[in-house]
């Protein structure tokens, strides 16, 4: 078990009038922590890695704790197949765990989370409600299609809430925590719902073409839409955006080493501060064979599996909005992807009040109803034309930013700065760790970009 210091997430302004969700990140890898980080080797069967993440300030109740998968780096040549969950959770923290079993290799893996006070599930007018359903065949018998067939396929369940205090249908969001995914086919998953009322609501599951998907974990949040506006002292935003080949600049599906695409989200309601921000994913299509597309453009015919390596992060994030990045690196092809985020702060203009009623005392918030707050994300071209030199002054230098920091990063653990070459290849790849467990007896000895055998690592001093 390791304390994640550095990632265990922060707090919101703690208001004493407010109850204050906490959320952050925790990222496991093979390049970080050695032998420690079970998943990417050892004997066949199930294999985990805790992470232990202390909360900021410990809760009076045991909170609510929602984790998502956030980054996968996935070993060719073996079904896709990874799960982060909960474990050991008390008012002072959680274990994290990072899974994988049978003969899975997963090189990395990050998640994101986020924990409410317990007492938004029994306060009528300010209900936040978390969940999670494991989707199998297994678990639903005959109903569930998706590990067979061909073309279009989709899993369909009715969800509903525990918590009587949704007074109207509220907003809801929904991530992948797991997936199992054959390792023969493209590798296609994507989460939908509909017909939200405040019983609860319908979740759609699909695949396409010839992919197989055994078994999935959805996570969801389900929230009042009092907090949209940010009546209670707690203001939240949420919102999927869909990358794809369409997307300009996009070129995650073709070319080798890191390659990323970010779209600028803006909130449809601006915080008093910066807030806190957890992007997940709720589709990925990953290319099996990512070669294949392209042997008719050289003389070498090579068909053979690609890793899934692909993430999605935040930066240049403010009160107004932030960059929402999808990640591709080594010969990993990511046909599409949808990421999904939550925001948590303070709503403008708070000045305090008291904390949300018990459940005993009854009623129902009263909900603004003059200026209505759409619930999904805009781009900057639908904010006013006052902003827009601003908004895109901000975009072009976060552009920079964002190029220059993923030419800086370890492909490997995705966190330490590139530090080391490869010879021959010349590829600046990785990290001094990464390139010493890389070059390390008994490893393959390869360029994790190009698949070149490594002759000689030289450290690379920046002036």
């Amino acid at each position: 078990m390791i304390k994640d210091e550095a990632e265990e997430g922060r707090a919101a302004e703690n208001d004493d009038d407010v109850l204050r969700p906490v959320c952050g990140t925790a990222t496991g890898s093979q390049a970080a922590l050695g032998a420690e980080w079970a998943l990417s080797e050892g004997p066949d069967g199930s294999r985990a890695h805790l992470r232990h993440v202390d909360f900021p300030t410990p809760f009076t109740t045991q909170p609510q704790v929602a984790v998502f998968l956030s980054a996968v780096n996935i070993q060719d040549k073996t079904d896709r197949r990874v799960c982060v969950s909960v474990e050991s959770q008390n008012k002072r923290g959680f274990d994290l765990s990072f899974a994988t079993w049978s003969d899975t290799r997963v090189l990395a893996a990050s998640a994101t989370w986020v924990a409410f006070d317990k007492r938004y599930l029994s306060t009528p007018g300010s209900t936040i409600e978390v969940g999670r359903l494991l989707i199998s065949q297994k678990a639903f018998g005959a109903a569930y299609k998706l590990h067979k067939g061909k073309g279009d396929r989709t899993f369909t369940t009715r969800v509903n809430f525990t918590s009587t205090g949704f007074a109207t249908p509220p907003t809801v969001t929904l991530g992948l925590s797991a997936f199992d995914i054959l390792d023969d086919s493209d590798h296609r998953l994507a989460l939908s719902l509909e017909n939200v009322d405040k019983k609860g609501f319908t979740l759609n599951v699909g695949t396409w073409l010839e992919t197989k998907v055994w078994s999935l974990e959805v996570t969801w949040i389900a929230f009042d839409n009092s907090f949209l506006s940010g009546t209670k002292g707690l203001q939240i935003a949420s919102g999927r955006w869909p990358f794809k080949r369409t997307t300009p600049g996009y070129v995650l599906h073709e070319g080798t080493g890191n390659r990323s695409v970010k779209q600028h989200i803006t909130y449809p309601r601006k915080f008093a501060a910066m807030p806190d921000v957890i992007p997940f994913f709720s589709l990925i299509d990953v290319l099996h064979k990512a070669d294949h597309w392209y042997r008719l453009r050289s003389n070498e015919f090579r068909e053979k599996s690609s890793p899934t390596s692909v993430r999605t992060v935040v930066q240049n994030w403010n009160e107004s909005g932030f960059d929402l990045v999808l990640g591709a690196w080594a010969n990993s092809h990511v046909w599409s992807a949808s990421c999904s985020y939550l925001a948590f702060g303070t709503p403008v203009g708070y000045a305090g009040g008291k904390k949300p009623a018990p459940a005993a005392s009854g009623g129902t918030a009263k909900q603004k109803s003059d200026e209505p707050v759409p619930s999904t994300s805009t781009s900057p071209s639908t904010t006013s034309t006052s902003s827009s030199s601003t908004s895109a002054a901000t975009s072009e230098k976060g552009a920079d930013d964002e190029a220059e920091e993923d030419e800086k990063t370890c492909k490997v653990c995705m966190d330490a700065e590139i530090n080391i070459c490869f010879v021959p290849c010349g590829h600046l790849a990785v990290c001094q760790d990464c390139a010493n467990l890389l070059t390390g007896k008994g490893n393959k000895r390869e360029c994790p970009i190009c698949k070149t055998k490594i002759t000689k690592a030289v450290r690379i001093f920046k002036t």
